[in-house]
């Protein structure tokens, strides 16, 4: 028996779609007294796809949904922050932690709020039916993913979450003292109502310099398909389909000649639509 050359098959290698976006998602920072303990909410903004993700992203990475963070809510609070733990984030920090942070100015600067930015990613749906490939007009096999671009980069992106919002923390913090104690140090709390202004000023001005950074390499796909075939003799060119659930099928031709090596790589991209362009700011009851 002899064994196939090794030159009648072919591999090939398809990049299919696009990796998640990530995008900014806003946070409003506030301390809580009674409870001694810095609250986080969450500001949802944006298309209904975009508002719907910065939901399902705060409930998987930040909302107090675990029973330790049910029980910390209920033993710092009372039976209402436990039930607004699904939708906001509660740091107690305890009485020597709350202590210190009035003694370092952290409480009083933070009395009127500020806004942090973290990341998110904003994932593409799934719209692969199945990727085929054609010689002849006669189907040979077809690809099967063989690598998760968009787990990888999710599972990342989990892995960075918590350390992400604690920096974010810290830096609006240190900004937060930093103008109040400017504004101590020119004496204008002598005047209650130039100081809330100036304080009200210095919330403006973080709300507007802190940014989450989206940076990201915007061609990686989503997935990797790969398939190895025997090629049928006098084979000249090959299609790639790509079936989408829509009924959409996306071909690509791929041609061969005698002096190219038989592996090949084709970028498949599924025509993502592109955002809404509108921004706002909603509840969660429009989010339906």
């Amino acid at each position: 028996m002899v064994a196939d050359k090794e030159e009648n098959y072919f591999t090939l290698v398809q990049s299919l779609g696009v990796s998640p976006q990530r995008k900014e998602f806003n946070l409003y920072l506030r301390p809580d007294e009674e409870a001694q303990a810095i609250v986080i909410t969450p500001i949802y903004w944006g298309t209904k796809e975009e508002r719907q993700a910065q939901f399902a992203w705060f409930n998987l990475m930040f909302a107090d949904t675990s029973l330790f963070d049910l029980i910390q809510n209920y033993a710092t609070g009372d039976f209402s922050d436990v039930v607004l733990g699904t939708v906001t984030k509660r740091l107690p920090l305890g009485d020597k932690l709350w202590q210190k942070a009035v003694d370092e100015g952290v409480i009083d600067a933070l009395k009127y709020g500020s806004r942090i930015s973290v990341t998110y990613l904003q994932p593409h749906k799934n719209d692969i039916q199945h990727v085929a490939l054609f010689a002849n007009g006669q189907k040979l096999t077809e690809l099967h993913p063989f690598y998760s671009v968009n787990l990888l980069t999710l599972y990342d992106a989990l892995g960075n979450a918590n350390m992400e919002i604690y920096t974010a923390i810290s830096r609006e913090v240190l900004k937060a003292v930093t103008a109040s104690k400017a504004i101590k140090q020119v004496g204008i709390q002598q005047n209650s109502l130039l100081a809330g202004l100036a304080q009200l000023t210095s919330s403006v001005t973080n709300a507007i310099t802190a940014a989450a950074d989206t940076r990201q390499w915007q061609s990686l796909p989503g997935e990797i398909r790969v398939a190895r075939v025997k090629l049928p003799e006098n084979t000249t060119h090959l299609q790639l389909q790509t079936q989408l659930r829509t009924g959409r099928v996306i071909k690509q031709d791929i041609p061969l000649n005698q002096t190219a090596p038989l592996l090949s790589h084709i970028r498949t991209f599924t025509g993502v639509a592109e955002p809404e362009k509108q921004n706002y700011l909603s509840s969660l009851t429009n989010m339906d």
